[in-house]
């Protein structure tokens, strides 16, 4: 049994099992999920944006509807190495370019989550792929201790990173 095919949904800030993810379709449900859910920010840290999370048009449908259905919201990404985003140009990019309330920096040189991908959102839930040859993930809906102090530590890296000017050049 799949883990999005569990017979109650799962509800931001209130479901509190940590399931696994091992499929692409499995991340899409319980990325689109949380995003669908979502009310205030979105924090995204990941060394090259994985195609099996980001390459989706459902996630990038979501990520869009979000920003325009709430006025005051935030959706940050961190990213290891802007290089990759240029050379593989995901959907999340162009996002980027229509809505200004995605926002994405370089990490700097002092941040370091490893090779895995972490969403986080609002302060409550999480998505993390652990490492970039891996299909094998987990999401909770309810972790508010973990992801608040994993949230601190990336908006205390936000500030620290920068804009990259090559990504800039090719968002003209």
């Amino acid at each position: 049994m799949r883990s999005s095919d569990s017979a109650a949904p799962n509800i931001l800030g209130e479901s509190n099992n940590q399931l696994a993810l091992h499929t692409p379709e499995d991340y899409h449900f319980h990325t689109v999920s949380l995003i669908n859910q979502s009310k205030r920010i979105i924090q995204i840290y990941s060394c090259d944006l994985p195609n099996v999370i980001f390459a989706n048009q459902e996630v990038t449908t979501a990520l869009a509807d979000f920003v325009r259905k709430h006025r005051h919201v935030n959706i940050e990404v961190l990213l290891k190495d802007t290089r990759l985003l240029i050379q593989k140009r995901p959907p999340l990019l162009n996002l980027n370019n229509r809505l200004s309330a995605i926002k994405i920096k370089k990490a700097h040189e002092d941040y370091y989550f490893g090779e895995q991908t972490i969403l986080l959102f609002d302060r409550t839930a999480f998505v993390k792929k652990p490492e970039v040859d891996s299909q094998m993930g987990k999401a909770c809906y309810n972790d508010k201790a973990d992801v608040r102090t994993q949230s601190l530590a990336f908006s205390e890296y936000w500030e620290r990173s920068v804009d990259d000017p090559n990504l800039r050049e090719q968002l003209i």
